[in-house]
């Protein structure tokens, strides 16, 4: 059976909780109530269990790293191509109350229809000017309904609503209707490459150990806003910097 939201919510809490206690028929309970976890935000109870973060912090940098040479080619990636998660150059938030219910649209990009129509107005303009035949006229009408096309087309590209893809709040952030806790969050990194063919990945784990990839290229989010907002809302206890976890490079 799928587990819930708010279980995943407490249950990366409980799986680094000294307290924690198993039952097979239900699973990681508290070893005080001797029940599942029950609270809404943060457990008042817990008491973290270094040993097993460190084991785990070093699990999730392990499979991150793994994650980055499978999909990604590293003889190719300069250093200023791999943001580490330091702090932000330029700061726009300052606490961590200010990151949240905040939204992310994605950048529309012209429709496939627009470009065809583009490329048939093209083609018939072409026709219509090198033709001297009776098709002429023809071509000429057809690059006259190309235009018109196009233009309509543009005008509903430009006016349909961007889609959200990143919304934040005091428990976590959403990508693509995707829930995720900031306490779930062990290590993370932002790939950037500028350019033609630049690319701009979100790259976290969590304590599941499950490594998840965010193609962000194309949502109005900056990585200073996006290591800023990771940043604040993360535990301090997850700061890889302060657990001196080995560079991928």
């Amino acid at each position: 059976m799928p587990i819930s939201d708010k279980r995943k919510h407490q249950l990366a809490s409980c799986k680094i909780c000294q307290l924690r206690d198993f039952e097979p028929e239900v699973g990681i309970t508290c070893a005080l109530t001797k029940k599942v976890a029950d609270f809404e935000n943060e457990c008042s109870s817990i008491q973290i269990d270094f040993e097993v973060l460190d084991d785990k912090q070093v699990e999730v940098h392990n499979t991150i790293m793994n994650y980055i040479k499978t999909n990604f080619r590293l003889y190719g990636l300069r250093k200023k191509d791999y943001l580490q998660p330091n702090h932000p150059i330029q700061k726009k938030y300052n606490h961590k109350k200010n990151t949240h219910n905040l939204t992310f649209k994605e950048i529309l990009q012209p429709s496939v229809l627009f470009g065809i129509g583009m490329l048939a107005l093209f083609v018939f303009s072409t026709l219509a000017l090198q033709t001297e035949s009776g098709l002429k006229f023809l071509f000429g009408f057809l690059a006259f309904v190309a235009v018109c096309f196009t233009i309509a087309r543009g005008v509903i590209d430009y006016y349909t609503p961007a889609k959200n893809r990143i919304t934040t709040d005091e428990l976590g952030f959403t990508y693509k209707e995707k829930r995720f806790f900031w306490h779930d969050i062990v290590d993370y990194r932002i790939l950037e490459r500028r350019g033609k063919r630049g690319f701009f990945n979100l790259i976290i784990g969590t304590i599941y150990g499950d490594v998840h990839s965010f193609d962000l290229l194309y949502v109005k989010i900056t990585p200073d806003e996006l290591i800023e907002i990771l940043n604040l809302n993360r535990k301090d206890y997850f700061t890889r910097f302060e657990r001196n976890l080995p560079e991928i490079f």
